[in-house]
């Protein structure tokens, strides 16, 4: 697997919007989050997990909750501004 998914669990009633009302750049794989997987988005891009992110040299996530949505970026490491 070279490709990254992300997934998040709640409460019964909690649903990924559909359509417009959905901005991302994955794809859903699943819209329940309160299935036993959760809502799942798979990442598109290549090198966002596994060997291929380890040979690109890593990259940084980040998630931001708020109470208009969940958001999650991720940066390959070549694109990454800054370095610690």
């Amino acid at each position: 697997m070279d490709r990254n998914q992300m997934s998040l669990q709640t409460s019964p009633g909690c649903m990924q919007d559909e359509g417009e009302a959905r901005r991302q750049t994955g794809q859903t794989l699943a819209r329940n989050c309160n299935s036993v997987t959760g809502c799942v988005v798979a990442d598109q891009r290549n090198a966002t997990f596994g060997n291929t992110l380890n040979a690109g040299g890593g990259g940084v996530w980040a998630l931001q909750i708020a109470a208009s949505g969940i958001y999650m970026w991720f940066w390959p490491v070549s694109l990454v501004p800054f370095r610690v």
